[in-house]
Parts: structure tokens; sequence; C-alpha cells
């Protein structure tokens, strides 16, 4: 506990000195209770307490955002975690790879959050693998960061050792069971380590956005 927390700690005023930067775009209205088709390769849905706006939509309007967080795939509670932490710290858009209707649904139960919690959960449509969302982010102006707990063969620094004042980074988180898949490792434009307190110990980058380590 006392390692996860001080990896929590870590990233999250990593982020927050981020959010400090000059922005390049007002934050979006906090959405109330929504109806709405959500673009394609969603069905129609409702929730009271999130927005799911069209992909190309977020996209297009991606390169004026403050930041993001991505992650690669995750269990619904993880993704509730990380919305949570996105509303603490302002971050207005989670993009999550790979989960369906439902299991984001659930994910905005568990996330326990309010009619107007200033966070968007961006869906983009199943048949995209976690590369090929990556390149959409990339070239709609995103620059990927990529969060891990090795240091990528010496070429991933500690997080604290990096610039993280520019506004338009995609902080990418891996899956849960094997990390960022190789493919789209290549797309990444940085690469940063979460510290470990344990030398020695495995660890996966659990996909939470917020630094936390789950140590098996």
């Amino acid at each position: 506990m006392l390692q996860q927390l001080c990896c929590l700690a870590q990233v999250c005023l990593a982020v927050a000195v981020l959010e400090r930067a000059p922005a390049r775009f007002a934050r979006p209205a906090r959405p109330g209770p929504v109806r709405q088709s959500v673009g394609p390769g969603f069905a129609e849905a409702e929730v009271s307490a999130l927005s799911f706006p069209d992909w190309q939509g977020f996209l297009d309007q991606a390169s004026l955002a403050q930041s993001c967080v991505v992650l690669c795939g995750a269990r619904p509670g993880n993704v509730g975690s990380t919305l949570r932490v996105c509303a603490l710290l302002g971050l207005p858009f989670l993009v999550v790879i790979g989960l369906s209707r439902d299991k984001c649904k659930k994910a905005v139960e568990l996330s326990q959050l309010g009619e107007y919690p200033g966070v968007s959960l961006v869906k983009p449509p199943l048949s995209l693998e976690v590369h090929e969302v990556l390149q959409r982010l990339r070239a709609s102006g995103l620059s990927l960061l990529g969060l891990t707990a090795h240091s990528a063969g010496g070429e991933a620094k500690p997080i604290w050792n990096l610039k993280l004042t520019c506004p338009g980074v995609a902080f990418v988180f891996g899956r849960e069971h094997d990390g960022i898949p190789p493919n789209a490792e290549l797309l990444l434009d940085e690469a940063a380590t979460i510290p470990m307190v344990v030398d020695g110990e495995k660890v996966t980058v659990c996909t939470d956005g917020t630094g936390r380590t789950n140590y098996r």
C-alpha cells in the first residue's frame, strides 16, 4: 500500500503541474443528464453522470486539449477510479480502448461521480486496435507519453525528469495483463517510468490513470 500511494502521489503531482500551463481552449461545460447518439461504433446511451462524445468529434478538437488520459484496456472498476482522478485534476477527457457500452456504463456507476463531473468518457469504436487509436490521436496533434514500470531499454525517463508544462499531452497507460502493445509502443513520442520503491519487484502498471502499481 505504501508503494502504491507513493507512485500515486508522484504521477498526480506531475499531471497537476501540467494543468497549471496556460490553457489553449475553454474547458467544456460540465455535462448534465444526456441521451444522445455517440457516433459511429456506438449505441445510443443514456448516462446521467457522463456524456460519451463522438469519437471523430473528439479527434477534431483533441489538438486543443490541455491533456487527456488514454487506457489501452481496463476493467470497469479501474476505469471508474480513473474517472474520479480525472475529475479531481481537471482532466476533461478519458479515452478507454476496447470497452463495450455496457462496461462503460458500469464504469460510470462505479465512479460514483455526480451529475456534473467535468470529465467525459471517450470510447473509440471497438473495431479499432490500440495502435490504430494512438495513430489517430497523434494525427490529431496530441503528444503521446507512455507510462511504464520499467526503463524500456533505458529509453524511458523518470516522470519527474520530464517537462510536463506543455498542453496537448495524452498520458497512455498499458493494459492490465500485458502493458502497452509493442506495435503501439512504437508510436509513443516519449516514455516515462513510474518509480518503484522496492527494487526487483515484478509489477504491472494498473491502468487507472494514477500511476498506482499492482505488485504480484
